[in-house]
């Protein structure tokens, strides 16, 4: 029997197994959305966090800033 043969054996009978339990395919479902959700929100508060140290950096090691006692 081919791979391929028993791969669409594995599914066909994963199919059959969700449609008898629409339970276990409801929580299949919500756990893709929260990862989805999750790696969305990652992303962007990796991208906002960059630019926050970014800045603090750049304002941290501005040397053109001359203390008062310098001219």
């Amino acid at each position: 029997m081919p791979i391929s043969e028993q791969a669409g054996n594995v599914a066909t009978g994963i199919v059959d197994g969700l449609k008898t339990q629409p339970l276990a395919l409801a929580l299949i479902v919500l756990n893709l959305l929260f990862v989805g959700v999750g790696a969305y929100v990652w992303k962007s508060e990796s991208a906002r966090r960059a630019e926050f140290v970014g800045s603090i950096m750049q304002k941290c090691l501005d040397i053109t800033a001359k203390p008062d006692g310098f001219k």
